[in-house]
C-alpha cells in the first residue's frame, strides 16, 4: 500500500506548467497535497522531467509558484507531480489552501 507523507485533497483550479521542452502549457488540478498535486494535461510529461508550475487557487489572486517540481508518474491525460523548490510565501498559500480543504466534508484521498 502506498505511503505519503501528506495527505491529498481533492482539489481542482486551472494550472499551467513548462518544462525545457515544452512551451508553457494548460492544464487543470484535480487534487493537491503539501508537496504535491495531480494534474490533468494532453501535453506528454514523462517521470523525472522538471517542471515549473503556477497554480491559480484564488480567482484575484497572483497564482502560486513552484520554482522546481518533478514529475513522479505519467498516466495520460495524469500526472503527479512533487512540490521540490517553492518560496516561503507560496509554501504558506498552498498550506493555507490545505487547511481549507481540511474544514470541507470532503475526505482525503
Amino acid at each position: 500500500m502506498e505511503q505519503r507523507k501528506h495527505p491529498r485533497y481533492p482539489f481542482q483550479c486551472p494550472a499551467r506548467f513548462s518544462a525545457s521542452h515544452i512551451a508553457s502549457v494548460q492544464g487543470q488540478v484535480i487534487n493537491l497535497s503539501l508537496q504535491g498535486c495531480c494534474l490533468r494535461t494532453q501535453d506528454a510529461v514523462k517521470p523525472g522531467h522538471a517542471l515549473q508550475v503556477q497554480l491559480q487557487a484564488s480567482t484575484g489572486e497572483p497564482p502560486i509558484q513552484i520554482n522546481r517540481a518533478m514529475v513522479q508518474w505519467a498516466l495520460a491525460p495524469y500526472v503527479g507531480v512533487e512540490f521540490l523548490t517553492l518560496s516561503q510565501d507560496n509554501q504558506q498559500r498552498i498550506q493555507q489552501v490545505i487547511r481549507e480543504l481540511e474544514q470541507q466534508p470532503v475526505q482525503p484521498i
